[in-house]
């Protein structure tokens, strides 16, 4: 099960509970997480905090009338380029070793070139292609 830890989330959770003056009790019993657990997820002095399951998580927010709301931190077309970038280098990295033991080392605006060709190629083709290892 995934595993959720940010400290400033945990925070506003504890602040909530706080601000709704509800006991540790009456949280575990809306949210079915028990009372150890949200001690070690909530309390903020720990110097190891406890890092929830998702689900755990999600059933403390729910009871505390709070979401766990996610956004993008890239927009589609800067992620794909991103990947397209890093996969194409890898790419040409390959080549380059290949020709390098042929005695055949490409120059930097070569490399640079195959680059940029590689990457358009891949922004250009299927996503399976892109988003492949």
């Amino acid at each position: 099960m995934k595993r959720w830890t940010d400290t400033n989330l945990m925070g506003q959770i504890a602040a909530r509970k706080k601000r709704l003056g509800m006991s540790y009790a009456v949280l575990a019993s809306r949210s079915g997480v028990s009372e150890a657990t949200l001690k070690r997820m909530l309390n903020a002095d720990d110097q190891q905090q406890h890092s929830p399951r998702i689900d755990c998580l999600t059933a403390v927010l729910d009871s505390l009338g709070m979401s766990l709301v996610t956004k993008p931190t890239l927009n589609v077309e800067e992620l794909r380029y991103r990947e397209a970038d890093a996969k194409a280098r890898r790419l040409v990295q390959l080549l380059q070793g290949t020709s390098a033991l042929e005695e055949q080392g490409l120059d930097k605006a070569e490399i640079e070139r195959l680059v940029s060709k590689a990457r358009q190629e891949l922004l250009d083709g299927t996503n399976r292609r892109l988003w492949a290892s």
